[in-house]
């Protein structure tokens, strides 16, 4: 379902409007808004796991043969499988596997970046000191095994954590971020002059869209 919403959003205002009621979202905001997330949608549908990789080659410790392979995979379609390795007990994407690197190499210059900005994951997440730490669960179970485990009676926190709660090595610690942030807030500086152009051509898409959809808009048939 997910995976065609995104389809419709990058293709079919129409479609996208009807599909997301299924989210309890009311069709006039899709007409409403539909314009802003299309370029957002079609960019996401281009995106491939191995373009994903090749940002984070350091972190993950892969080369370009490694992921070869997954370069025409869309990384929406694998996205989109996360959620369900919650229901599948352990997670079929061990630390040995392509994804798990990709991914948790990806997550790494996320949490760089989140460091360089000073932003706070367990702000955002109870209980999480990264981005890595959250995703970690949908990919892989790296904790206590959910069908082959003994449990100690009485267990101490050492035990625990050198038996149970095992940290991975899989994947480097990034040191983009500080570099990023930097670009980021160089492109900022550098398009504040053509906040008027940007403001513009806001205003003349919007206009473009209320005269295309005015009626649905307003919830007219």
């Amino acid at each position: 379902m997910i995976g065609s919403v995104i389809d419709a959003a990058a293709t079919d205002i129409d479609s996208l409007a009807e599909k997301v009621t299924a989210f309890s979202v009311k069709k006039e905001l899709i007409y409403k808004i539909g314009w802003l997330i299309k370029p957002f949608a079609k960019l996401i549908k281009k995106l491939s796991v191995g373009r994903v990789a090749s940002w984070c080659k350091r972190e993950s410790g892969l080369k370009k043969s490694d992921y070869k392979s997954l370069m025409n995979e869309s990384a929406v379609d694998f996205i989109i499988t996360l959620p369900m390795n919650l229901y599948k007990g352990d997670g079929e994407y061990t630390p040995d596997t392509l994804y798990y690197k990709i991914t948790m190499g990806f997550m790494s210059v996320i949490d760089s970046v989140f460091d360089a900005f000073h932003i706070k994951v367990s702000k955002i997440f109870k209980g999480a000191d990264s981005l890595c730490s959250v995703i970690e669960p949908l990919l892989y179970n790296n904790s206590i095994p959910d069908s082959d485990v003994t449990l100690p009676m009485h267990p101490t926190k050492d035990v625990l954590e050198s038996e149970f709660l095992k940290k991975n090595d899989t994947v480097y610690k990034s040191r983009k971020g500080k570099p990023i942030a930097a670009v980021l807030i160089l492109l900022i500086i550098l398009l504040i002059p053509l906040l008027p152009l940007g403001l513009v051509v806001l205003v003349v898409g919007y206009v473009v869209n209320y005269l295309k959809y005015h009626k649905k808009i307003k919830g007219e048939k």
